[in-house]
């Protein structure tokens, strides 16, 4: 599944990357989910920051596309969230898809994110609240609803709606499930078969049968840059 290639980019062994696609499965559905459904009708030109190997890329069919990133490497453009090598009012929409905790200065990353978009224009973010630590070292913030609003509402933006990534049994099966990755990776086809498979299914099920969402992998929120004297 191409929406997990972020996630399995650094993990080199086949077998491996089928045996930790179930894991990412839990985390990476409720964000795919979101991008696909809000991005199927939007238009204009849209920024992805923090791109990586743009694997949201076509959950946006009908967008100019241009994503930015620190390393260069699959990104169309080579630049800092904290300083965007982009003018005053120039795109329409951002994609900004787990960064935020990895800047050192989020609310300077938000004013950027207003400066460049054009007014009225969407952002849609994710970020976690109960995700584990990655891309150490620069792993610095973890996000709850009332801290992003709080923080999208005082840069200049108007929130539409923010949306939990699931509840308690679908944090409960990702973690799980991650550290049996992490710790059983000599027996992957073993453990992918007989206990991280019916896991994540378990969890699934569990997950629409008790809404819980306070403990919650983390949030999509759909935001617009409100008018200057808005």
């Amino acid at each position: 599944m191409r929406e997990y290639d972020t996630f399995l980019k650094g993990v080199g062994d086949r077998r491996a990357k089928n045996f930790y696609r179930y894991e990412a499965s839990l985390a990476v559905e409720p964000i795919y989910t979101f991008l696909k459904r809000e991005g199927a009708e939007l238009s204009g030109l849209l920024l992805d920051v923090g791109c990586g190997s743009k694997p949201y890329r076509d959950c946006f069919p009908h967008v100019h596309y241009y994503g930015i990133d620190r390393t260069g490497k699959s990104s169309d453009v080579c630049g800092d969230l904290l300083r965007l090598p982009v003018g005053d009012e120039k795109v329409d929409l951002v994609l900004c898809n787990q960064v935020l905790e990895h800047l050192p200065d989020p609310r300077r990353a938000v004013e950027e994110i207003f400066r460049v978009m054009k007014p009225s224009g969407r952002l849609l973010l994710s970020i976690p609240q109960m995700g584990r630590l990655h891309g150490e070292p620069h792993d610095y913030f973890r996000f709850t609803k009332w801290g992003i609003q709080r923080l999208l509402v005082e840069g200049g933006f108007s929130i539409s709606f923010i949306e939990p990534h699931g509840g308690f049994f679908r944090a409960l099966g990702s973690h799980t499930a991650f550290f049996l990755c992490e710790r059983f990776q000599r027996f992957p086809t073993l453990l992918r078969f007989l206990v991280i498979g019916p896991l994540v299914r378990i969890s699934r099920r569990m997950d629409k049968a008790v809404s819980w969402t306070k403990d919650t992998l983390g949030y999509n929120v759909l935001a617009v840059k409100r008018a200057k004297n808005g």
